[in-house]
């Protein structure tokens, strides 16, 4: 598929040019502009009158009939009647609010800079106007933005534009438009960038119709390579659209060579990835190149400096184009997040992903996912609605193909891919198999017994060190012991006074204490209380044995650790740092010390021997549920209420990787001994397997009708035990 008019096709507001170096000059049109009636007023609230009061004078303030907000009627004048509008409309806010801005799109002498000769405009749009220059002092031709005046009105303002200049000026990837540098003369402000030969994807798709399904998932995997870059630099577009991906021709490309392919690591962004603009399929009908071959680069725009849209004051024309909030671009409305109408300052990458994914919609199928309507119909769509199915569009899509738009386009952050790596890798593993869903092997869990005896939820499970034995609470308050090989229960303990959240063998397997209520209680296998462990002010929610088994760990929502004695039952440390209930506890192998999670949002490390925190880890990702370190202890991982597993690296104190498959929050995790893998299980009644060295999934089993709440490994990692809602105790073979 050949991108027609790269020589003459304009550029709404891109670093562009519409004509190819080399190639001969033709006459250029005016540069493209769709020029939409506009209604007399407007409001904030989505009212529009197209018939204003003909005896209200210019400047006049006039209630809006629906919510009452006050605005001014525009002077009369040709600017009035249209605008340049090269983006879907969008809603305006109330508190951004403006009244028209007859005067930013009115034609104006190019500017004088520095070293720079001004050549030609190439495009304009809300940001401001691109020209293209030749630096007088190496004669090198690049493109010059010049911001609008308008949106840098006050120091602060200004401020805010280096600063996001000087970020995106450290961007250097193939897929990111490059700006060099930022400089102002006067009060004129602007961006020296690298000047690129292309058409956006807006114009493209408006002008040939949708794309091939191996150029849209080229495209798309290209874009998410530079967003992959942005986010390793903490950037995040806030704006992602059609009109901000400019497509640029590469002649005479050759082929890739055989098993050749881009990789990408885990939260780490690409690390042998080929040159970005290779297509993963070839051109069906190259032609308007002299019959060259022709491959594309998709170069991302305004990365970096989109929230300079709303440095100044904003007017109805441009809040038709962007969404503002608060001093935070919240986005396009055909193309925004839901989470951004939210919490635009909150927004992350994943944000970004969600813009992406209703970019490859339009891409395919040529609409944008909720065409029509009014505005705050729009946005109502995209928090809480689907759109329209995109086999049911275009027959020829392939269902895994619409399973990634799908994916991108998830309500929930946590559904989503959760970096632009991810992304690429899954359009490229597609690409590599036709575009339909790859072999999975058949790796499995596999079924060896149910046990059944509980009245009520099981809410914790243990195995016992011997790796034949098994003890469960559950929230009846029955505790029960059992011999895992046959399935039988051996004994059953008295019952507790209230719910068993937690019970834990003693390494030597003779002993094994239960929580309760207030109350810490030590049993020996026989049946026989050996004795209790009191202190806490609220339930005790878990439990950790020191590997030599003299040391006992329990944690309250009394916000407190208490560190017993195991043989006289005296209290020995407590530590009162959390700020909200205990859900976690594991001692760190090799150490002094160990690890806590709480409903605080925190890990915390502490030392045994000073009693001190130590370190803390803070994924600021809501209620952490359970927490596991590998045998080494040099890994941890955390289950989170948000459906994500997310791996540390405790020599760095670092997030290292995140396993995303959970449907509902995670419950409980644990590593096997072989450290490389991490098995999971959660409310979405699943218990799955994950590779640590990909953070991907090996295997998953719906084992419970019903939420899973604890799980426990034998201790040489062949069977693990999961302890569900559904009364049930279920033991597995573990995947080799």
């Amino acid at each position: 598929m050949v991108l027609p008019f790269f020589a003459r096709a304009g550029c709404d507001d891109a670093s562009a040019t519409p004509q190819a170096a080399g190639t001969t000059t033709l006459a250029r049109p005016a540069p493209h502009r769709r020029m939409v009636e506009m209604p007399r007023f407007s409001c904030s609230c989505g009212y529009q009158s197209e018939d204003a009061d003909q005896s209200n004078a210019p400047g006049d303030t006039l209630p809006c009939p629906r919510c009452g907000l006050a605005f001014q009627t525009p002077a009369p004048g040709p600017s009035t009647a249209g605008f340049h509008a090269d983006t879907a409309p969008t809603i305006l806010q109330p508190i951004a609010w403006q009244p028209f801005n007859t005067n930013h799109g009115a034609e104006q002498p190019p500017p004088v800079l520095p070293d720079f000769e001004i050549l030609e405009e190439v495009g304009r749009g809300g940001m401001g106007i691109v020209y293209r220059a030749r630096q007088l002092s190496d004669g090198q031709i690049l493109a010059i933005k010049v911001i609008r005046k308008d949106r840098l009105l006050h120091e602060e303002a200004v401020r805010r534009f280096r600063r996001e200049a000087q970020a995106a000026a450290r961007l250097s990837h193939a897929n990111i438009v490059t700006v060099f540098d930022f400089d102002h003369a006067g009060d004129t402000h602007y961006l020296v960038m690298e000047y690129v030969s292309g058409i956006t994807l807006e114009r493209h798709v408006e002008q040939a119709g949708p794309l091939t399904i191996p150029q849209a998932c080229d495209f798309i995997r290209q874009a998410s390579l530079g967003l992959q870059h942005a986010h390793e630099q903490a950037l995040v577009h806030r704006d992602i659209k059609p009109s901000n991906l400019m497509v640029t021709p590469i002649p005479n490309s050759s082929p890739l060579p055989p098993g050749e392919g881009p990789g990408v690591r885990a939260l780490g962004g690409p690390s042998a990835i080929l040159n970005s603009h290779r297509t993963l399929a070839p051109n069906p009908s190259p032609e308007g190149r002299g019959g060259q071959d022709v491959d594309y680069t998709v170069k991302l725009l305004d990365m970096g400096v989109a929230r300079v849209l709303q440095l100044g004051g904003a007017s109805v024309a441009e809040s038709l184009s962007t969404l503002t909030q608060g001093g935070a671009v919240i986005g396009t409305a055909d193309y925004v997040a839901p989470e951004q109408l939210e919490d635009p300052h909150g927004a992350d990458i994943r944000a970004d992903l969600y813009s992406l994914g209703c970019t490859f919609y339009f891409l395919l199928t040529g609409q944008v996912p909720f065409p029509g309507g009014s505005l705050l119909s729009k946005l109502d769509k995209q928090r809480w609605h689907a759109p329209t199915s995109l086999t049911h569009l275009r027959g020829d899509i392939p269902p895994a193909v619409a399973r990634v738009v799908e994916k991108l386009m998830a309500k929930t952050p946590a559904e989503r891919f959760q970096t632009p790596g991810a992304l690429a890798e899954a359009l490229t593993l597609l690409a590599c198999n036709g575009f339909e869903d790859p072999p999975t092997p058949r790796i499995e869990f596999k079924e060896i017994r149910r046990m059944t005896g509980h009245g009520d939820a099981i809410l914790c499970v243990d195995f016992a060190r011997d790796g034949r034995h098994v003890a469960s609470g559950a929230k009846d308050g029955m505790l029960i012991y059992w011999d895992a090989t046959t399935g039988q229960i051996v004994r059953r303990f008295p019952k507790h006074p209230q719910e068993v959240r937690s019970v834990a063998f003693a390494p030597a397997s003779d002993y094994l204490a239960s929580a309760s209520g207030f109350t810490i209680r030590m049993y020996d296998v026989r049946g026989q209380e050996v004795r209790r462990y009191s202190g806490h002010t609220a339930s005790i929610k878990c439990l950790a044995f020191s590997a030599d088994g003299k040391r006992l760990l329990s944690g309250s929502d009394d916000k407190t650790i208490r560190l017993w004695d195991v043989a006289t039952g005296r209290e020995v440390l407590r530590f009162s740092r959390h700020t909200a209930g205990i859900t976690a506890l594991t001692f760190i192998a090799e150490t002094s010390h160990f690890a806590s999670a709480s409903k605080d949002q925190t890990v915390r490390i502490w030392d045994l021997k000073s009693g001190l925190e130590i370190e803390s880890l803070n994924p600021n990702a809501g209620n952490i549920l359970d927490i596991a370190v590998s045998v080494d202890g040099k890994r941890l991982a955390s289950a989170h209420f948000d459906t994500i597993l997310r791996v540390w690296d405790l020599t760095k104190t670092a997030e290292i990787g995140q396993c995303v498959g959970h449907k509902q929050m995670v419950s409980t995790v644990a590593f096997l001994p072989d450290g490389k893998r991490l098995l999971s299980a959660g409310q979405d009644h699943t218990l799955r397997l994950w590779d640590l060295a990909t953070f991907t999934e090996l295997a998953c089993t719906t084992c419970h009708a019903a939420g899973i709440h604890g799980l426990s490994v034998s201790p040489d990692g062949s069977r693990v035990v999961t302890a569900g809602a559904d009364k049930m105790l279920v033991l597995s073979a573990v995947p080799k």
